[in-house]
């Protein structure tokens, strides 16, 4: 599931087991209670289904409207397919660089570098946008050597290491979601 704000143009991507209407209500319904639901959400998906997502979505106390079909602009509903298409294309590259077969790994990694870099729409990134500040980076070039980062034990270490007071749980995510391309 890509969705998209389209103010800021930041991306959520979800990997879903299931196209069900609850498995993507529910889906969406993280991601607002995460950032906030807009009032209207728009989809370029068919009408019936949507309408159940948004069903569901009432049912989780939720009220959203929703706009079907083409957005009023095309060059708005070829943004969509080009996000998609961009969605498609980076994940399969990310598939084939870190040899792993896992899609629904590689999908955080695309969330991750696109909201991270520069969108020339919006003239900044869309993390920027949202946040205010860059993203700090812990993918490849992070200024702590692998060989120290796998001697981490606890916050206090990574604390001294880094001299900052920040919590260690996105290089711990960072290595999972590594881990679980290993073991594909």
């Amino acid at each position: 599931m890509n969705y998209q704000d389209h103010a800021t143009k930041f991306i959520h991507l979800r990997p879903l087991k299931t196209k069900k209407a609850t498995d993507v209500a529910m889906e969406i319904l993280k991601i607002f209670l995460g950032f906030g639901a807009p009032c209207i959400l728009q989809s370029d998906n068919e009408r019936e289904f949507t309408t159940h997502v948004i069903e569901e979505l009432v049912k989780m106390t939720l009220e959203c409207k929703i706009v079907h079909g083409s957005p009023p602009r095309p060059q708005t509903q070829g943004s969509v397919k080009r996000s998609n298409r961009d969605v498609e294309n980076m994940l399969r590259f990310w598939m084939q660089d870190n040899k792993c077969t896992k899609w629904s790994v590689g999908y955080y990694f695309i969330q991750y570098y696109k909201n991270s870099s520069y969108h020339c729409i919006i003239g900044r990134s869309p993390y920027r946008a949202i946040f205010g500040s860059d993203l700090k980076t812990i993918l490849k070039g992070c200024h702590i050597p692998e060989s120290l980062i796998s001697s981490i034990c606890t916050e206090e270490e990574l604390n001294k290491m880094t001299n900052k007071e920040s919590p260690v749980a996105d290089i711990f995510f960072l290595q999972y979601m590594l881990e679980l391309c290993a073991n594909k």
